[in-house]
């Protein structure tokens, strides 16, 4: 978000220098003398042409930058194109799931994205899909397909595991979910980051 924002700022402020200077080049070549006797006049009306062109386009950078911000975040996180890539980071994969989980449908497409962020051996234990989905819907996982809110802990990370805990909630109650992964080594999902289990937190007071 914010590195986008910083990106698409500088592109189109190169865009305003070089527009200015072009302008510039374009404005008629005045003597002192010149200028100085016609009271700046010729000097003056290309510049007031110039500036309020240079203005807008100042003012439009952060709604350029707001946009992608806004695009990157209303992604369809039910898209077929999301699948696991080496560019993804560990916390990126478990929002993924989540928002994918969140957004489940009557075809059950978020179950489908969620499993195709798991890792193979986490499949050879969960799969296939049509098991998959009746875990989910079924027990203490039911609630990542309707909840109201996810808190998102930091991600922990040591070589190639990591781990992140996500508080989901609705109106009544919450759960703690830990996710583990690891960054696969063989193809084809060579150093793409994938779940490999989802624990539930214990309930101070209650069994697991």
């Amino acid at each position: 978000g914010i590195a986008g924002a910083a990106n698409v700022g500088l592109v189109n402020l190169g865009q305003v220098i070089a527009f200015a200077r072009a302008r510039s080049r374009a404005m008629p070549q005045l003597s002192s003398s010149s200028a100085y006797a016609a009271g700046n006049t010729a000097m003056a009306s290309p510049m007031r042409r110039l500036i309020p062109s240079m203005l807008l386009c100042l003012a439009l950078l952060p709604a350029a930058a707001h946009a992608q911000e806004a695009g990157s975040r209303d992604a369809d996180p039910l898209s077929e194109d999301l699948v696991p890539a080496p560019a993804l980071s560990p916390g990126e994969v478990v929002r993924i799931q989540v928002e994918a989980l969140r957004r489940n449908d009557e075809r059950d497409l978020g179950i489908e994205v969620a499993f195709r962020f798991a890792s193979p051996a986490n499949r050879a234990h969960t799969g296939p899909l049509w098991r998959f989905i009746r875990m989910i819907r079924n027990g203490p996982y039911a609630l990542m397909l309707d909840f109201h809110a996810a808190s998102y802990g930091p991600v922990e990370a040591s070589g190639a595991q990591a781990r992140q805990r996500v508080v989901l909630a609705d109106a009544t109650t919450s759960v703690t979910y830990w996710f583990y992964l690891s960054r696969q080594t063989d193809a084809p999902y060579a150093d793409c980051w994938m779940t490999d289990a989802v624990f539930i937190e214990p309930v101070e007071g209650h069994a697991a």
